[in-house]
Formats: structure tokens, C-alpha cells, sequence
């Protein structure tokens, strides 16, 4: 090969199959909440949940979270999401 010759196609191709970053679920809580005052134990777990979320992921939860609304926090690989049903 000279040194101006162009590489062949397979010496020139640049990789496509890099590793892509992928979801994967590492916790998952699921809890029976049983009291006279169940509205108050609801609000009072879920505030707790959240406090806990917020020391576990990048930035501050956003406001749909505070509101026990369904949210996505994105931080690169420290992400929380919450689906209210």
C-alpha cells in the first residue's frame, strides 16, 4: 500500500456496535399501609419515599414529584422515575 492510497472500506469503517447504556431496574419498593387515618400515613410515606429519592439521585426533584404527580428525573446514570396510578 503506497502512502497516499486510500485504506480498503473494512479498514476505514468506523464501529457501530459500541455498547449502548441501558435501563435497568434496581429497586422496586411495594408496601400495604394499614391505619385509622390512612390519609395521613399515605402522605406521610409518600413525602418519605421522595426524601429518600432525592438523596439518591442528581439535582432536586422536580415539582410534579412534590406533588405526588407522576415525574422523570434524568442525571446520567442516577435517574428516577415515578409513575402515580
Amino acid at each position: 500500500m503506497s502512502i497516499n492510497a486510500k485504506p480498503h472500506m473494512s479498514e476505514a469503517r468506523v464501529s457501530t456496535d459500541r455498547t449502548r447504556a441501558r435501563e435497568q431496574e434496581i429497586l422496586r419498593v411495594v408496601a400495604s399501609l394499614t391505619a385509622g387515618n390512612s390519609n395521613k400515613v399515605l402522605i406521610t410515606a409518600r413525602r418519605q419515599v421522595l426524601l429518600w429519592a432525592q438523596n439518591k439521585t442528581l439535582g432536586v426533584l422536580p415539582k410534579e414529584a412534590w406533588e405526588y404527580k407522576s415525574f422523570e428525573q434524568l442525571a446520567g446514570g442516577r435517574s428516577c422515575v415515578a409513575v402515580r396510578l
